[in-house]
């Protein structure tokens, strides 16, 4: 299990390098935009299924949940949601 785990972590510290070295050698650069939205529910009652019945009880649980949950205008009139990509 050691050996594994020091693989992965030698195998992601080499990842990074390259891409740290590779990105140096390109002047070009690419801005990326994300944004957290929360659907309405954490799925507690799908995940927490032990049979098919648990799940379809469950995907309707939550499927209540995300349309009784009402959409935050303050969140979509947020700076964020009006920015746009600009092109240089």
């Amino acid at each position: 299990m050691q050996k594994k785990l020091l693989l992965l972590a030698s195998a992601v510290v080499a990842a990074l390098v390259v891409a740290g070295s590779a990105s140096a050698a390109n002047p070009r650069s690419v801005t990326v935009m994300t944004q957290n939205i929360y659907q309405g529910t954490e799925l507690e009652h799908v995940l927490a299924a032990t049979s098919f019945f648990d799940l379809v009880v469950g995907v309707a649980t939550d499927y209540a949940n995300v349309a009784q949950t009402p959409p935050n205008p303050a969140t979509r009139g947020s700076p964020a949601a009006r920015c746009r990509p600009t092109r240089s």
